[in-house]
């Protein structure tokens, strides 16, 4: 068995390690209790980080839920207002089309009697032109044929004249 006397510890390097050992807590005693305490504190700073972040995704969570039990509402909603918006739009186009034809038709209506007044008015003056021509042929005719008719004309003109 090993003795523990004076003799063996100072021939036994026993009391050199002991020596390097107390001097070396006392070297490193700051530095390791710093670099402890350092990585207590980034320890505890990510386990609180960790809890806002479970805390943050939880909400998150929670938020989402209610989005997705509020989808179909809103889809519903959604839908309705594009279905009456498309009817809507459809009573419009329709409303503007039958609009449309009916002014187009008064147009067309007015354009042909626009027409027909004008042609109308063209065959007038024609019809007058072509009876103030056989007229005035007949005249040249009826004179040419009988030369006193043109001096008894002239005659009665004067004497209506007189009555007047």
């Amino acid at each position: 068995m090993i003795e523990l006397s004076w003799n063996n510890i100072v021939h036994s390097n026993m009391l050199n390690f002991l020596i390097l050992a107390i001097a070396l807590y006392f070297l490193l005693k700051d530095k390791v209790k710093n670099a402890v305490d350092s990585m207590t504190e980034k320890t505890i700073k990510t386990v609180n980080d960790s809890v806002s972040d479970k805390e943050n995704a939880l909400k998150t969570l929670e938020e989402t839920k209610l989005d997705y039990e509020k989808t179909p509402q809103e889809t519903a909603e959604i839908r309705n207002i594009a279905q009456n918006t498309l009817r809507s739009l459809e009573k419009k186009a329709a409303d503007d089309t039958e609009k449309t034809k009916r002014i187009m038709a008064e147009n067309a209506t007015k354009t042909v009697a626009s027409e027909a007044a004008k042609i109308n008015s063209t065959l007038s003056k024609k019809t007058a032109e072509n009876s103030v021509n056989t007229a005035l042929d007949d005249i040249r005719t009826r004179l040419s044929q009988d030369e006193n008719l043109h001096d008894r004309l002239i005659e009665n003109a004067i004497e209506e004249l007189e009555k007047i």
